[in-house]
Protein backbone atom coordinates (compact mmCIF):
# COMPACT_ATOMS: atom_id res chain seq x y z
CA UNK A 1 0.00 0.00 0.00
CA UNK A 2 1.15 3.56 -0.57
CA UNK A 3 2.36 5.29 2.60
CA UNK A 4 -0.71 7.57 2.64
CA UNK A 5 -2.94 4.51 3.21
CA UNK A 6 -3.37 2.71 6.51
CA UNK A 7 -5.40 -0.39 7.23
CA UNK A 8 -6.71 -0.97 10.72
CA UNK A 9 -6.58 -4.51 12.07
CA UNK A 10 -9.78 -6.38 11.17
CA UNK A 11 -12.49 -6.61 13.79
CA UNK A 12 -14.67 -9.56 12.84
CA UNK A 13 -15.35 -9.08 9.13
CA UNK A 14 -14.62 -5.32 9.10
CA UNK A 15 -11.47 -3.30 8.59
CA UNK A 16 -11.00 0.43 8.05
CA UNK A 17 -8.92 1.88 5.27
CA UNK A 18 -7.51 5.27 6.20
CA UNK A 19 -6.29 7.68 3.54
CA UNK A 20 -4.19 10.71 4.50
CA UNK A 21 -2.81 12.39 1.38
CA UNK A 22 -0.21 15.13 1.54
CA UNK A 23 -0.48 18.62 0.09
CA UNK A 24 1.13 17.52 -3.18
CA UNK A 25 -1.37 14.66 -3.70
CA UNK A 26 -4.21 16.61 -5.34
CA UNK A 27 -5.79 14.73 -8.23
CA UNK A 28 -8.22 12.00 -9.21
CA UNK A 29 -7.22 8.40 -8.52
CA UNK A 30 -8.71 5.05 -9.52
CA UNK A 31 -8.45 2.84 -6.41
CA UNK A 32 -8.81 -0.94 -6.56
CA UNK A 33 -9.13 -2.93 -3.34
CA UNK A 34 -8.83 -6.70 -3.30
CA UNK A 35 -9.72 -8.77 -0.25
CA UNK A 36 -8.65 -12.38 0.12
CA UNK A 37 -10.08 -14.41 3.00
CA UNK A 38 -7.34 -17.05 2.78
CA UNK A 39 -9.86 -19.79 1.94
CA UNK A 40 -10.30 -19.10 -1.75
CA UNK A 41 -12.74 -16.24 -1.41
CA UNK A 42 -11.61 -13.10 -3.24
CA UNK A 43 -13.51 -9.85 -3.77
CA UNK A 44 -12.41 -6.77 -5.67
CA UNK A 45 -13.97 -3.33 -5.49
CA UNK A 46 -13.04 -0.20 -7.35
CA UNK A 47 -13.78 3.47 -6.61
CA UNK A 48 -12.68 6.92 -7.67
CA UNK A 49 -10.82 8.96 -5.05
CA UNK A 50 -10.69 12.74 -5.52
CA UNK A 51 -8.12 14.64 -3.48
CA UNK A 52 -8.87 18.36 -3.57
CA UNK A 53 -6.08 20.90 -3.69
CA UNK A 54 -5.54 22.60 -0.34
CA UNK A 55 -3.42 25.63 0.43
CA UNK A 56 -0.91 24.58 3.12
CA UNK A 57 -0.63 28.20 4.23
CA UNK A 58 -3.68 28.46 6.45
CA UNK A 59 -4.30 32.01 7.66
CA UNK A 60 -6.30 33.12 10.67
CA UNK A 61 -7.11 36.81 11.11
CA UNK A 62 -8.05 38.18 14.54
CA UNK A 63 -9.25 41.66 15.40
CA UNK A 64 -10.57 43.19 18.60
CA UNK A 65 -14.33 43.83 18.44
CA UNK A 66 -13.92 44.13 14.67
CA UNK A 67 -17.01 44.22 12.46
CA UNK A 68 -14.89 43.38 9.42
CA UNK A 69 -16.56 40.09 8.47
CA UNK A 70 -14.78 37.22 6.77
CA UNK A 71 -11.86 36.54 7.01
CA UNK A 72 -11.71 38.29 10.40
CA UNK A 73 -12.47 36.71 13.77
CA UNK A 74 -13.83 39.40 16.05
CA UNK A 75 -12.65 39.02 19.65
CA UNK A 76 -15.32 40.42 21.95
CA UNK A 77 -14.11 38.61 25.09
CA UNK A 78 -10.66 37.55 26.35
CA UNK A 79 -11.31 33.91 25.41
CA UNK A 80 -12.27 32.85 21.91
CA UNK A 81 -12.38 29.23 20.71
CA UNK A 82 -12.61 27.58 17.31
CA UNK A 83 -11.32 30.48 15.23
CA UNK A 84 -12.16 30.46 11.52
CA UNK A 85 -9.48 30.54 8.87
CA UNK A 86 -9.44 32.82 5.83
CA UNK A 87 -11.61 30.31 3.95
CA UNK A 88 -14.28 30.45 6.71
CA UNK A 89 -13.42 26.96 8.01
CA UNK A 90 -13.50 26.25 11.75
CA UNK A 91 -9.99 25.39 12.92
CA UNK A 92 -10.21 24.23 16.53
CA UNK A 93 -7.61 26.90 17.35
CA UNK A 94 -8.36 29.28 20.19
CA UNK A 95 -6.87 32.26 21.96
CA UNK A 96 -7.07 33.31 25.60
CA UNK A 97 -5.76 36.71 26.60
CA UNK A 98 -4.99 36.58 30.30
CA UNK A 99 -6.05 39.97 31.52
CA UNK A 100 -7.86 41.38 34.53
CA UNK A 101 -9.69 43.90 32.35
CA UNK A 102 -11.09 43.71 28.85
CA UNK A 103 -11.07 47.16 27.34
CA UNK A 104 -11.23 47.74 23.60
CA UNK A 105 -10.24 51.14 22.24
CA UNK A 106 -11.25 52.68 18.95
CA UNK A 107 -8.41 55.15 18.36
CA UNK A 108 -6.09 53.13 16.18
CA UNK A 109 -4.41 54.87 13.26
CA UNK A 110 -6.49 54.85 10.08
CA UNK A 111 -5.76 55.81 6.49
CA UNK A 112 -9.32 56.87 5.71
CA UNK A 113 -9.33 54.80 2.52
CA UNK A 114 -8.38 51.26 3.62
CA UNK A 115 -4.93 51.58 2.05
CA UNK A 116 -3.05 50.36 5.14
CA UNK A 117 -1.73 46.87 5.80
CA UNK A 118 -5.19 45.98 7.21
CA UNK A 119 -8.64 47.56 6.66
CA UNK A 120 -9.37 50.74 8.66
CA UNK A 121 -12.14 49.11 10.71
CA UNK A 122 -9.59 46.50 11.87
CA UNK A 123 -6.66 48.79 12.73
CA UNK A 124 -8.83 51.35 14.50
CA UNK A 125 -9.72 48.87 17.25
CA UNK A 126 -7.29 47.60 19.86
CA UNK A 127 -7.16 46.00 23.29
CA UNK A 128 -5.33 48.19 25.71
CA UNK A 129 -3.69 47.62 29.05
CA UNK A 130 -1.04 49.24 31.21
CA UNK A 131 -3.08 52.09 32.68
CA UNK A 132 -2.54 52.69 36.41
CA UNK A 133 -5.59 50.65 37.41
CA UNK A 134 -4.78 47.79 35.02
CA UNK A 135 -2.22 45.06 34.68
CA UNK A 136 0.94 46.32 32.99
CA UNK A 137 1.13 43.27 30.75
CA UNK A 138 -1.26 41.08 28.79
CA UNK A 139 -0.27 37.50 28.07
CA UNK A 140 -1.97 35.34 25.51
CA UNK A 141 -2.23 31.60 25.15
CA UNK A 142 -2.97 30.03 21.78
CA UNK A 143 -4.51 26.56 21.98
CA UNK A 144 -5.44 23.82 19.54
CA UNK A 145 -2.26 23.96 17.46
CA UNK A 146 -1.08 20.82 15.70
CA UNK A 147 2.44 19.93 16.93
CA UNK A 148 3.23 18.45 13.51
CA UNK A 149 2.81 21.78 11.71
CA UNK A 150 4.89 24.95 11.67
CA UNK A 151 3.33 28.31 12.52
CA UNK A 152 4.22 31.94 11.90
CA UNK A 153 2.54 34.68 13.87
CA UNK A 154 2.28 38.32 12.93
CA UNK A 155 1.04 40.86 15.48
CA UNK A 156 0.07 44.41 14.67
CA UNK A 157 -0.43 47.11 17.27
CA UNK A 158 -1.10 50.79 16.91
CA UNK A 159 -2.78 53.71 18.65
CA UNK A 160 -3.06 57.44 18.20
CA UNK A 161 -4.45 57.88 21.73
CA UNK A 162 -2.45 60.55 23.53
CA UNK A 163 -2.86 60.63 27.29
CA UNK A 164 -1.20 63.73 28.70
Amino acid sequence: MPSVFTLSPPTGSNATLGIRPGYASAGIYNVIITVNDGNGGVATRQFILTVNDKDPNQKIYIGFDTPAGTPWNSLTTPTFNNLKDSHDNLTGIGIDINTNSWIVGYLGPQTGNNSGIYPDNVIRQFHYFGLPWQSQTANGVISGLDPNRKYNFTFYGGSIWDVA
